[in-house]
């Protein structure tokens, strides 16, 4: 049952997980164990395992739209940093929480 969730997640292009609300600017989890929501913006460490987050860069058609600012307070605004993030993220080609574009 498990095997067929992940598999209509991916080709549904959403994760098992949660989904992105843009209204609220957070990522919300579907599982009960975990918190609610994290906000999408602030600082963000990547990492190689043990990520908050999979994330896939996309041209078109992105779940978040990220803004890369050394003060970020606003949906989207991301900084990166090596030490005191908000959560973290891992870059993957397939599997993702969500799908981001980056602008300027």
């Amino acid at each position: 049952m498990k095997i067929l969730m992940i598999i209509l997640a991916l080709l549904l292009n959403s994760s098992p997980r949660g989904h992105v609300d843009k209204e609220h600017c957070a990522y919300v989890f579907n599982e009960r164990h975990e918190p609610q929501e994290i906000k999408l913006s602030g600082k963000v460490r990547v990492v190689d395992i043990g990520e908050t987050f999979k994330v896939r860069v996309v041209n078109i058609g992105e779940d978040l739209t990220v803004c890369v600012k050394d003060f970020p307070d606003d949906c989207g605004e991301w900084r990166f940093v090596d030490i005191g993030e908000d959560f973290t993220i891992r870059f993957v080609e397939i599997g993702e929480d969500f799908t981001i574009r980056f602008s300027e």
